[in-house]
């Protein structure tokens, strides 16, 4: 019987670069919300949303302008297209399962690396250039950014009309009546009629 293969995964907390990660997450590179003032905190709010979406929401959420900002700068991170392109349907919505798709998940396990990466090596400079100024280092030592990588994007994925969006088992005859228009099931009108 063959061993199962475990992947260290930044979401378990054991990525490969899991204590470069969290020194670089201390940075703030990354803002609460919005486009990042640097290129290596936007690359990381790219690969961390997509990466998120993958783990946390099985890819259902359009990511792409993420995807695309990636792919713009994939010569910088030295990342492999490849493992950008195993991906590129999943960040148009089309879903994955970490549990189930070892492949999908070793490709985002190294697009992470990869930011994480070359974000160490920018980091020399930036510490450089806040050393210099007698500064703190922030998002404001390391290369200036003005775009934001939501801003474009590709088409949702279509699912094929057999599959649809919910499986396999799925038939667009079916009816799901989620309004209750007969107030059947409404827990106020039970109790008024019990009371009655």
């Amino acid at each position: 019987m063959g061993r199962k293969k475990v992947l260290k995964t930044y979401w378990g907390k054991k990525g490969n670069f899991q204590k470069d990660y969290n020194r670089i997450e201390k940075l703030q590179l990354v803002p609460p919300e919005g486009r990042s003032d640097c290129l290596e905190g936007e690359l990381l709010r790219s690969a961390s949303s997509l990466y998120y979406d993958f783990y946390n929401n099985g890819c259902m959420n359009n990511r792409s302008g993420n995807w695309l900002f990636l792919v713009k700068h994939s010569d910088l991170l030295k990342l492999n297209f490849s493992d950008l392109e195993r991906i590129k349907d999943h960040s148009c919505g089309l879903r994955g399962d970490p549990n189930n798709d070892l492949g999908l998940a070793e490709a985002y396990e190294k697009i992470i690396d990869s930011v994480i990466t070359f974000i160490t090596k920018q980091e020399v400079k930036a510490k450089k250039a806040a050393l210099k100024k007698k500064e703190k280092l922030s998002a404001k030592h390391f290369t200036p950014n003005t775009e934001d990588s939501l801003d474009g994007s590709l088409p949702d994925y279509e699912y094929p009309e057999e599959q649809g969006f919910f499986g396999d088992d799925f038939d667009e005859d079916d009816e799901f009546d989620l309004e209750d228009d007969d107030n059947s099931g409404d827990l106020q009108d039970e109790e008024e009629e019990e009371f009655r």
